[in-house]
């Protein structure tokens, strides 16, 4: 990270840094996703695409989805090498997955991702998911053996206070898949208590895990800040303050197997129940591609981090992880403060309300 300018009370004003990936996110389909997948394709070079919309059960299927996704930001304006470096995709893992399907997922470099089936306390298309892990074990001894990556959402579907899921799910199911297959690469998704964050710090180097700009800055009191905020409104739920705290110690230290994942889940503003925000059983999910730069650097800022910390948190870590090559080009922040919207375009007839909307962000992005 270069800086080229300090104010008079020596805070960093604009600097230079090796362009971040974002290596969890979701962008759903059609239009929707043509509307949504350029404010992260503007700020990353890579991000791992989740494969919870519709599902997506197979290898075969992934690629048409990323197809699709080329095509919308070549339409875009985007270069060919732009659009086709920036997806990597992910399988949705179910009891039928099969040792093709992880064999293919090897050939094309893509992960498989597990989701806990819980019809009341459940993500976004985890109704489509497996139990537990266990449900599965066959295909996760397959995935070590290839040499395939596990995503989880580290929630158990089984307990039911939704701010213990995921401490359950670290002690119930993580830990002893751990140790039953110790070459297996894991990814623990948007960490959200002290437990898994321990359990990462502790355990082996083929396990790793991503951390949201939301869970840096939320504990749960913000979900009723001023009254209920449904655009806060995530799974895992943002936790107790000491597992904020937890968070934010492990990523700002500096530890190589933290990265960026800013998992943006954009759902329209207005709709039916289940399927919109602001609705009787609103979705969960929080759209932050918009804003997710900004509130990272924040974070990082209020830590007293913002040196190669940050930038290995966001541009290297992840490409280490995974074995790829860092990026070459770079992008450029200033402090310059500036409104986040209130909504944006998503689909034909619809809007999404980003995290953060109306408010104040000190930084920014002035070149991509």
């Amino acid at each position: 990270m270069e800086i080229l300018e300090r104010d008079s009370t020596g805070r960093i004003t604009k600097f230079i840094m090796r362009r971040p990936d974002n290596w969890h996110g979701h962008f759903r389909r059609d239009t929707r996703m043509e509307a949504v997948v350029m404010h992260s394709a503007y700020y990353y070079a890579r991000m791992t695409v989740m494969p919870n919309t519709g599902p997506i059960r197979t290898p075969a299927e992934a690629l048409i989805y990323r197809q699709e996704i080329v095509d919308a930001l070549i339409a875009q304006g985007f270069s060919r090498e732009q659009a086709e470096r920036f997806p990597r995709m992910t399988v949705y893992l179910h009891q039928g997955t099969t040792e093709e399907d992880i064999r293919l997922a090897k050939e094309h470099d893509m992960d498989f991702k597990f989701y806990p089936k819980n019809d009341k306390l459940g993500t976004t298309g985890s109704q489509a998911g497996v139990p537990t892990l266990f449900h599965v074990e066959r295909a996760v001894a397959y995935m070590e053996q290839y040499g395939v990556r596990l995503l989880v959402h580290g929630e158990t579907a089984t307990h039911p206070d939704v701010l213990d899921l995921e401490r359950r799910f670290v002690e119930e199911q993580m830990a002893p898949l751990a140790d039953k297959y110790p070459n297996l690469h894991v990814v623990g998704e948007h960490l959200s208590t002290m437990e898994f964050v321990q359990f990462i710090l502790d355990t082996s180097s083929n396990v790793t895990a991503t951390v949201t700009p939301q869970h840096l800055w939320y504990s749960v009191n913000s979900l009723f800040e001023g009254g209920l905020r449904p655009h806060r409104y995530c799974l895992p739920l943002y936790k107790h303050r000491e597992d904020q705290e937890a968070i934010i110690a492990a990523v700002m230290i500096g530890n190589k197997k933290f990265c960026a994942g800013d998992d943006t889940a954009p759902h329209p503003k207005d709709g039916p129940t289940g399927q919109a925000k602001l609705a009787d059983c609103g979705c969960a999910g929080a759209f932050v591609a918009p804003v997710s730069l900004a509130m990272y650097i924040a974070a990082f800022e209020k830590a007293g981090a913002l040196d190669q910390r940050f930038e290995d948190f966001m541009s290297v870590n992840g490409a280490v992880i995974r074995n790829v090559p860092l990026n070459e080009d770079t992008i450029t922040f200033e402090r310059r403060p500036w409104v986040v919207q209130n909504e944006y375009h998503f689909g034909d007839n619809d809007v999404v309300v980003p995290l953060c909307a109306g408010e104040t962000m000190e930084w920014r992005v002035t070149n991509c």
